[in-house]
């Protein structure tokens, strides 16, 4: 079933296990006959478990609630995509592009999205535990209360991406860019942030209980009111970064780069104070 063309088509409850769909156009662009776009095909609550939907397009295509359990997305152009309340447990999403896909309360679980382009993506809610994200843009993603516990986020650009409540339990975050990004009230418990870019980013009450952030990058941070018991921050770059009211009971600090750095009684140092 290679190479099909369903533009406008409706295949709501349709059951796809299985099947071939390498190339498939599920939504298609033609100036001639439809002056644009012609339509995203319906693909509400399908079943698409196991399928091969190498290099689709589905863009557009609404896959609210669909079963993509152990798909293969790779190269999958989703750009626009509903995957609300998709079950995407064990797919390969690798190199697919998500950029602005609705993704709300999607189930990713062990998914492989190592390369996606998830920019703009909305990951709300979502369960992505143990889900690959090696080198994955989530530039600007909103994934606020995600389940992010053990997932790999290795090198992962998550430059102004919103984290609030997310949970980063045991994550895997290593030179993973979180400029500017919002970590409000996360969980990073046990997380490896090892290397990581946390310029500007803000980090309030949020959990680093035994975090690794070994030569991670705090300039300019705000890490107020935040638990970073027994965390690990030696050789990180602190200055400008403010620990105002932060528990720091137990962390390391060994020859982490003070300026200006705010310490937890709200006075700024040139020296480490730890």
């Amino acid at each position: 079933m290679g190479h099909i063309v369903a533009f406008n088509a409706t295949f709501r409850d349709a059951g796809l296990n299985y099947t071939y769909l390498q190339n498939a156009e599920f939504n298609r662009f033609d100036p001639l006959n439809c002056g644009g776009l012609c339509g995203p095909a319906d693909l509400t609550d399908a079943y698409l478990v196991d399928a091969d939907l190498t290099d689709a397009d589905l863009r557009q295509v609404d896959l609210t609630n669909a079963n993509l359990y152990s798909a293969d997305l790779t190269d999958a152009d989703l750009r626009w995509a509903d995957l609300t309340d998709a079950d995407l447990r064990w797919a390969d999403l690798t190199d697919a592009n998500l950029y602005r896909a609705e993704m709300m309360d999607a189930n990713l679980y062990a998914a492989d999205l190592t390369n996606a382009f998830l920019y703009l993506a909305n990951l709300t809610d979502a369960d992505l535990r143990y889900a690959d994200l090696t080198n994955a843009n989530l530039n600007n993603a909103n994934l606020t209360n995600a389940y992010l516990n053990n997932a790999n986020l290795t090198n992962a650009d998550l430059t102004n991406a919103d984290l609030y409540g997310a949970d980063l339990t045991n994550a895997d975050l290593q030179y993973a860019y979180l400029t500017d990004a919002n970590l409000y009230n996360a969980d990073l418990t046990n997380a490896n942030l090892y290397n990581a870019d946390l310029t500007d980013a803000y980090l309030y009450s949020a959990d680093l209980t035994d975090a690794d952030l070994r030569y991670a990058d705090f300039t300019d941070a705000s890490i107020t009111y935040a638990d970073l018991t027994d965390a690990n921050l030696n050789y990180a770059d602190l200055k400008f970064a403010d620990f105002t009211s932060a528990t720091v009971t137990g962390a390391t600090w060994v020859d982490s780069y003070w300026h200006q750095t705010e310490w937890t009684d709200g006075v700024k140092y040139d020296s480490n104070q730890a």
